[in-house]
């Protein structure tokens, strides 16, 4: 009974463009990203899940959950470094 509401959960946040990042049920927008641009990075909203099975009946806890993804990749960064005469081992 647990899996079926889970699935039933996780429909709704797919019909609503919502997608699962990691193994956990983490459920993000990428289509309502809001961008911080004064730090470089991408704010996602989305929604944490979990059901359990208590005495009392079923549990089901849904909650927003925020994702902040940076801009720019390692590879970014290591060049900057490296345009700004770091050396590989300073970097």
């Amino acid at each position: 009974m647990i899996d079926f509401l889970q699935k039933i959960v996780k429909n709704c946040l797919y019909q609503q463009d919502y997608k699962q990042l990691g193994r956990l049920p983490k459920f993000f927008n990428t289509k309502e990203k809001q961008p911080i641009d004064q730090y470089e990075l991408d704010m996602w909203p989305g929604y944490s899940c979990a059901v359990k099975c208590l005495t009392e009946g079923f549990f089901l806890n849904v909650d927003t959950s925020t994702k902040f993804i940076q801009k720019k990749t390692v590879l970014d960064l290591l060049n900057e470094l490296k345009g700004k005469k770091y050396s590989n081992q300073e970097i």
